[in-house]
């Protein structure tokens, strides 16, 4: 009898392992189309990415805005403060520029002899002059 090979010609010892009839062709046609699902994948994920940080985005515009309005809507009220601070400190200069009148009369009082008179008296903060005064 005569031996048979069963393995067919172009998978026999010297071929290329896993050639085929394609040459490889098949192998190179499934690596292109993992490689344009990979692809696919990694534009969704990108895609969901970028629109959900436009959500975000937009949310936080929202908000802002909704901020601004609200400070614009208190603005008569820092206005107001101010103004309340200015008048503050204008009351504060007045009453630190106040000279106690009635106290220097009270001490000029005690020192004028009685029979004195005074005709004359120019008042100002910085000094007073006292005119007229005999004796």
């Amino acid at each position: 009898m005569r031996a048979v090979n069963l393995i067919p010609a172009d998978s026999r010892a010297g071929g290329a392992p896993g050639a085929g009839r394609s040459g490889g062709g098949a192998y190179a046609v499934l690596i292109v189309l993992g490689g344009l699902a990979l692809l696919a994948l990694l534009y969704g994920v990108a895609h969901h990415q970028v629109s959900s940080r436009r959500g975000e985005a937009a949310s936080l515009t929202a908000r802002a805005q909704s901020a601004q309005a609200e400070a614009a809507q208190l603005a008569p009220y820092t206005s107001f403060a101010a103004l309340r601070q200015q008048r503050l400190q204008a009351v504060s200069d007045l009453v630190d520029a106040r000279f106690d009148w009635a106290h220097a009369f009270h001490e000029l009082g005690r020192v004028l002899p009685r029979d004195a008179t005074i005709s004359k008296i120019s008042p100002s903060a910085s000094r007073l002059l006292l005119r007229g005064m005999t004796h």
